[in-house]
């Protein structure tokens, strides 16, 4: 029994491990990137994402599905660090990883926001578009 038992452990380990391929950026680049797509209009899609969170590492691959379905050439994706960047979730009232906003055309008075949760690609082009019932 103790040697199933750590065999189960090390297997969540590689597991978690492998998993865990996103990179964040620190607070302060995450800061000048939106500060640059605010300055340049552009629509903005923030992933509150933690490296340690099953369900923002289950959305990535529909996030990116989505961004890419999309062909929105003025899209830019900003993933931002849960767990450090403090400043940012209070700015959007994020309370917990796997929230997402999205922010069309550099304006935060339009700001949408989902989550958290898990969700398909298609309830993220929803919500890219707009057409995500609230």
């Amino acid at each position: 029994i103790a040697m199933k038992k750590i065999l189960l452990t090390l297997t969540a380990l590689l597991l978690f491990s492998a998993c865990n391929t996103t990179t964040v950026q620190d607070p302060a680049e995450t800061a000048n990137n939106y500060q640059a797509a605010i300055a340049a209009e552009k629509d903005i899609f923030l992933d509150f994402y933690a490296p340690w969170c099953t369900i923002c590492r289950a959305n990535q691959p529909h996030i990116e599905d989505a961004i890419t379905e999309e062909q929105n050439s003025n899209l830019v994706l900003i993933q931002i660090d849960y767990d450090s960047d403090t400043e940012m979730r209070a700015r959007f009232d994020i309370f917990q990883q796997s929230m997402y906003v999205y922010i069309p055309n550099g304006n935060e008075e339009e700001a949408r926001v989902i989550g958290p949760g898990i969700f398909k690609k298609d309830t993220f082009l929803e919500f890219i578009q707009g057409n995500l019932a609230d």
